[in-house]
């Protein structure tokens, strides 16, 4: 168990007046638009929500993103969650034919 916590890589999040935002420890940007970004971090997907969303910089190696516009929530899902398993898409569209 303290072997794999250990490889889990840590993150930083600085929100600047809710228009900048920098997160480290990013593994992968799991999908974006302007009102939703979705991360995988470490043990936990991180979306952040708002308006006019635009990734500035990600660095594949370091995994450091900027991200600019206007932000409203920033919400952690764990991966055990449901949510997080079904996928973006899934969830997205499984009201659309209701």
């Amino acid at each position: 168990m303290e072997e794999t916590k250990s490889l889990q890589k840590q993150h930083n999040i600085t929100v600047r007046d809710r228009k900048s935002m920098t997160v480290t420890g990013v593994s992968e940007i799991i999908s974006f638009d302007e009102l939703c970004v979705v991360f995988d971090i470490s043990d936990s997907q991180l979306n952040v929500e708002g308006s006019c969303l635009k990734i500035e910089s990600f660095s594949n190696d370091s995994g450091d993103v900027t991200l600019t516009g206007q932000i409203d929530s920033i919400i952690y899902v764990g991966k055990t969650q449901p949510a997080y398993r079904r996928g973006l898409f899934k969830r997205m569209f499984s009201n659309a034919g209701e």
